[in-house]
């Protein structure tokens, strides 16, 4: 009897161990399985977040040299003059090219540009051309290489890499008349800050591609002027907006507008290194602790959770901001206005001010950059004091620009046009004690332009253009002044 109860008992222990170990195994790969799949999801969503972020801060870069090039196309002497026409007497011909360059000058003196010219079918230019670029052209050839980038393109214009071999700067290129283009050119090392990676991504590898799978820029800068890895270019194909991945790698694309791409990757076994340490650490524990180990997995999930929403809570409120005024950034102010544009217009009119800072590039020569930057806080200070309790939207267009939107609830356009006018002249005296000391040293001073219109009759890039277009009436008028309309 004693000897049949031991049977029994070693019996029942054999098959509880059994049941034990069959139990762990099972819940070890159901609970391991759902950690890769959750993993490898929370990784798409948050890589494609950040790529996400680097597309529209790329786009934002690329479409402000487009938008600069273009304000040549705003005077007839600018993009009329052809500078390979003989007949032209020499003496108009230097009168023309000045007003070209001083123009040329007068919009890219804040930009980082490289290059910033026009050049003609005769290689003659005007502008700025740096001697690198001038370098790449010994015998000349610079017109015709990017007449050939842009000859296909309906919109006349073209982005280009390696030109010449050079693999430092993007050229931006755009036919002005017949024999013209507008050559614009940047350091790639501009966007860097753009491709930031978030710690807890930080062996993700982050490229811009051109649309020969050429890469422009890489978190990995022996890649950039290679193509594109053959692994990852299997994985995306021409995809242009995609999270996907396979036994080897985990990969994200967005493009931009100009038709290149960001990719984002990760390898697979980086990715699941942590999943996998965690695999053999809970396989251990479960043989004797199943309870413990789901509590486990479970803490970690939530774990992994809050990580992921913390980056992405960060992503999301550093896309709105610009970095050094805490203004709202270009995007971020557009998509603002234009969802306020967008609602119920009626009994409504609004207001859209631009303004811009006189001189400002002798700041920078007679104080120094530090100064200038120094300058721009103060300038957002000033307009949040100027707009205080006014229900202003405002933001950092770019360099020295600013801008700000109303939305009055009254109906009569009249009575917002005279708010909007006191606003502009209250800004225009605070600007003024609070730069005083500069406005002597440097002649720095603030021109502002606004228009008044009924809510929906117009959306933002139309406000946009005709308050910049008043911007700069003031600034032909003398510079320090402030110019409305109602429109």
């Amino acid at each position: 009897m004693q000897n049949d109860l031991r049977r029994k008992q070693m019996l029942f222990t054999t098959v509880l161990a059994v049941i034990i170990v069959v139990s762990s195994a099972a819940i070890t790969l159901v609970a391991q399985t759902f950690s890769d799949q959750t993993l490898t999801s929370r990784s798409l969503d948050l890589i494609s977040a950040n790529a996400t972020q680097a597309q529209m801060n790329v786009d934002q870069y690329f479409l402000k040299v487009e938008k600069v090039a273009a304000l040549l196309y705003s005077d007839e002497a600018y993009y009329e003059f052809d500078a390979t026409d003989t007949s032209i007497d020499e003496y108009d011909k230097l009168q023309a090219e000045d007003v070209i360059e001083n123009r040329i000058i007068d919009l890219g003196m804040m930009e980082n540009f490289c290059d910033f010219a026009v050049i003609y079918a005769n290689d003659e230019s005007v502008g700025w051309v740096s001697q690198t670029t001038k370098g790449l052209f010994p015998d000349d050839g610079m017109y015709d290489l990017f007449a050939d980038a842009i000859k296909d393109d309906p919109k006349s214009e073209a982005w280009v890499f390696g030109v010449k071999g050079n693999d430092d700067r993007i050229y931006y290129a755009k036919r002005l008349n017949e024999h013209a283009i507008v050559m614009v050119s940047f350091y790639v090392s501009e966007l860097s800050d753009t491709f930031a990676v978030p710690e807890s991504l930080g062996e993700m590898t982050v490229r811009l591609v051109d649309t020969d799978n050429t890469i422009v820029y890489s978190t990995d800068p022996d890649e950039v002027s290679q193509q594109l890895p053959a692994e990852i270019d299997n994985l995306v194909g021409e995809d242009t907006y995609s999270a996907i991945y396979d036994e080897e790698n985990l990969a994200t694309v967005d493009a931009l507008g100009n038709g290149w791409r960001i990719i984002c990757s990760e390898p697979m076994s980086i990715l699941m290194r942590d999943s996998n340490a965690l695999r053999q650490r809970t396989t251990l524990a479960a043989v004797g602790l199943i309870i413990a180990a789901i509590i486990i997995d479970i803490l970690m999930a939530r774990h992994f959770n809050n990580q992921v929403n913390s980056v992405v809570d960060d992503l999301s409120e550093s896309a709105d901001s610009d970095r050094m005024t805490g203004l709202l950034n270009k995007t971020a102010f557009e998509l603002r206005v234009t969802k306020d544009l967008d609602g119920d217009g009626d009994g409504r009119t609004v207001a859209f001010l631009m303004c811009d800072l006189d001189n400002f590039k002798a700041v920078n020569d007679t104080l120094g950059h530090n100064a200038g930057d120094e300058v721009i806080i103060r300038m957002a200070s000033v307009l949040r004091e100027s707009f205080a309790d006014t229900g202003a939207v405002i933001g950092r267009i770019g360099g020295d620009e600013f801008a700000a939107y109303w939305s009055f609830e009254e109906p009569d356009e009249q009575p917002s046009y005279e708010r909007l006018i006191y606003l502009a002249n209250k800004l225009q005296n605070i600007f003024n004690k609070e730069f005083e000391a500069e406005r002597s040293k440097s002649l720095l001073s603030l021109s502002s332009g606004g228009v008044v219109a009924r809510a929906g009759a117009f959306d933002f890039e139309t406000l946009y253009t005709r308050a910049d277009n008043a911007m700069y009436e003031s600034k032909n008028d003398g510079k320090g002044k402030s110019t409305v309309r109602m429109i």
